[in-house]
């Protein structure tokens, strides 16, 4: 299975599985995905996807708190930006 991620747009540490997390704000291709941050060879480990249970959406970016809670950002808006001219 192809990973497809095209971009990554956040990333992180988690110190309570040693992986680095990394998310894709890439829509149907977006979602988290993860390494391992020490390999045990010279070979790249095969990333695994969390689209099971976090989903697959445009994610901006991951934060773990203190207690190990993954808080994940999410952004899917488009590039229209609105100008009121009134309240200028």
């Amino acid at each position: 299975m192809a990973l497809r991620f095209r971009s990554i747009d956040g990333s992180n540490y988690n110190p309570w599985n040693r992986r680095l997390l990394f998310t894709a704000e890439a829509g149907k291709f977006g979602g988290v995905i993860s390494t391992p941050l020490r390999w045990k060879s010279n070979s790249i480990p095969p990333l695994k996807r969390y689209d099971g249970s976090m989903g697959q959406a445009g994610y901006e970016g991951i934060q773990l708190d203190d207690r190990g809670n993954l808080i994940i950002i999410e952004d899917v808006g488009g590039v229209v930006v609105t100008e009121d001219t009134q309240c200028l």
